[in-house]
């Protein structure tokens, strides 16, 4: 007889007093073991919906509820807003349309109150039109967004200096928001990163060529590619897609952009000025 794993020892079924029958469903393992199941019915934990014949869930009193907030698993359109709304709502504030579906700061907001408490850092790692950290700047959490679409000057950053001037939109009015605050844009110190941007722009061979010529000097190349190969005639005769397909194979992808770690290195031209900000940013002072 082969013995039975920890969680297959666990397996029940189980008829409540109240009669309901309940199993795990198939593919999935009990929260509880039977006996600490039935406690929970003894002590009346659990709830078995509104019929009283529904599968039964495990109750948590908000006496329980050291920190957060309970909400209900549905919200709706007068709790948090609609994508309509906030998207008439950034058309002020920016000017345009460029987002179909964008999150209602209410939405947002409820979140926020749900996971957070105030001066907790809130992190975005697909910014958008930055509905999340205008929300967060309102409520006084800190945040960091992240985005590498074009249009964060244009869009996000005007968006948060309306908020910071003290716009009226979305929860500003529910919170009291009169304005205040700051926030700094950064972008990524680019490397070869630069070099993928020069070659998908340039229109004709000669200006991949060089391109190619400063490659050599400053860009990191993959460790398979012999410079020594390459041959200027034989690149002449590809096709201008097919040029830039080969120089793009050059680039070590892994140095798109300076690796913090390097930030003193001459190489890269760093400013004191801006070593100074990445080591608070990274609390390396």
């Amino acid at each position: 007889m082969q013995a039975k794993s920890g969680s297959e020892a666990n397996l029940y079924e189980v008829i409540f007093p109240n009669g309901v029958f309940w199993k795990p469903v198939e593919g999935t393992y009990p929260r509880l073991n039977k006996e600490s199941l039935l406690k929970a019915y003894d002590e009346g934990r659990l709830w078995f919906g509104k019929n009283g014949k529904n599968v039964p869930r495990l109750k948590k009193y908000l006496s329980e509820v050291k920190q957060g907030i309970i909400t209900n698993s549905l919200w709706l359109n007068s709790e948090v807003g609609s994508t309509q709304g906030a998207k008439e709502n950034l058309k002020k504030l920016i000017g345009q349309n460029i987002f179909e579906t964008p999150k209602p700061e209410a939405l947002l907001q409820k979140i926020i109150q749900i996971g957070t408490n105030e001066g907790d850092i809130i992190l975005d790692y697909h910014l958008g039109s930055g509905t999340t950290c205008a929300v967060a700047h309102k409520m006084g959490r800190q945040y960091i967004g992240i985005e590498q679409m074009d249009y964060i000057e244009n869009i996000t950053c005007e968006r948060l200096k309306k908020v910071i001037a003290g716009e009226q939109g979305g929860i500003s009015k529910s919170v009291n928001w009169q304005g205040g605050g700051s926030f700094v844009y950064m972008e990524l110190k680019e490397w070869n990163q630069k070099y993928m941007q020069d070659i998908q722009e340039a229109n004709n061979t000669q200006t991949l060529l060089n391109i190619y010529e400063q490659m050599k000097k400053e860009a990191f190349f993959r460790y398979q590619i012999d410079i020594s190969k390459f041959d200027d005639n034989q690149f002449s005769e590809l096709s201008l897609n097919d040029q830039k397909k080969v120089l793009f194979q050059c680039l070590d992808k892994n140095h798109l952009y300076v690796n913090i770690n390097e930030i003193e290195d001459t190489t890269y031209n760093i400013s004191a000025e801006e070593q100074k900000l990445n080591k608070s940013f990274y609390k390396k002072i």
